[in-house]
């Protein structure tokens, strides 16, 4: 069974972001695919093993994070078109040991952050619903994020962090 036809709740707001570093732009310039995983709605807060990871009660009772990324050496796409085939298709999982708990599939095109340098905030994975909170809230969980442009070019990498319940999240995500 493929993972686009398992029962699933998710949902992926993208958001699109403008905030690089020095060292997503010092890859871009190597010209190799690598990606740099992050947290946040707007804003791309970088995430780095150990670190903790929010997990929000989401507004239909589901509990979710938002997760965002840079990369280079990719494609972008169209940023002002979320329908454009050419956008890179991305996957975000998340893991419990190697329980997936998690998932959102989106083909979204990425904005500029600086020279080379492409991102997305605001994917909003929503914790499977079959899956029970105590498996994933204060837990550590393996984030992992993959990016494939339309010439098959990848990007990906995955985090470790330490879940925290932040409470209940106020945000209204946009429908897609």
């Amino acid at each position: 069974m493929s993972m686009a036809s398992r029962s699933l709740v998710v949902v992926l707001a993208g958001l699109l972001c403008g905030c690089g570093s020095a060292d997503t732009a010092d890859t871009a310039l190597s010209g190799e695919a690598q990606l740099f995983i992050g947290t946040g709605l707007d804003t791309h807060t970088p995430l780095s093993d150990g670190d903790t990871l929010d997990v929000w009660l989401g507004p239909q009772g589901g509990h979710m994070l938002y997760a965002c990324y840079h990369v280079s050496g990719i494609e972008p796409g169209d940023a002002s078109d979320p329908n454009d085939p050419g956008n890179p298709k991305t996957t975000v999982r998340a893991y419990v040991g190697d329980k997936l708990v998690g998932v959102v599939n989106r083909r979204i095109g990425l904005a500029p952050v600086s020279p080379g340098v492409y991102g997305a905030v605001g994917t909003i994975l929503v914790f499977k619903s079959s899956v029970p909170e105590t498996t994933y809230l204060e837990k550590t969980v393996r984030l992992e994020i993959r990016v494939t442009d339309a010439s098959g070019m990848v990007a990906e990498s995955a985090v470790q962090v330490e879940t925290e319940f932040a409470g209940e999240d106020d945000v209204e995500a946009p429908l897609l």
